[in-house]
């Protein structure tokens, strides 16, 4: 059995490498989600060696560590625990680079950094706050969507 460890820190790889000569296997290449022009999940399948199997595994966890840490973000805000909210951004922030999702990465970001400075008081803070934590959500819907037509096609590979 093969063990998967999710990344929860940005690991480093040769942008230029796998935009201009990262030869996508025909698998990914009709469930493609696109935010500009990055995959999901061309930096996990470079870093698996096109091992589609565990690419689906991190995916899944990565699904998983998604829905487990939203709870945390909502339930932190709800009890106004800056603390927690402030360690479960970070943590989500540093996994979803993995996966080239740019624009959750910097909600995360500005989530993470009015908690730890303590800048959801106001109704107004708060209105933002929960305002980027509905865009988050979009942007993990997206990624759980491309993430079942990649499980699909690969179920339908086999």
């Amino acid at each position: 059995m093969i063990r998967v460890f999710l990344f929860t820190k940005p690991l480093q790889f040769n942008k230029y490498y796998l935009h201009m000569h990262f030869k996508i296997k025909p698998l990914l290449q009709g469930v493609m989600e696109m935010t500009d022009t990055v995959n999901y999940f061309i930096n996990i399948m470079d870093l698996c060696n096109g091992d589609i199997d565990v690419v689906l595994e991190i995916s899944s966890d990565m699904v998983n560590l998604f829905a487990e840490e939203i709870n945390h973000i909502n339930q932190s805000m709800r009890q106004g625990d800056y603390d927690t909210l402030t360690k479960s951004a970070h943590k989500l922030r540093s996994a979803v680079v993995n996966f080239e999702m740019d624009a959750a990465a910097i909600l995360l970001n500005r989530l993470e950094q009015m908690a730890k400075e303590g800048k959801i008081i106001t109704e107004d803070d708060i209105h933002q706050a929960k305002r980027i934590i509905e865009l988050l959500q979009k942007e993990i819907d997206a990624f759980q969507r491309a993430f079942l037509r990649l499980r699909s096609s690969a179920d339908e590979s086999l």
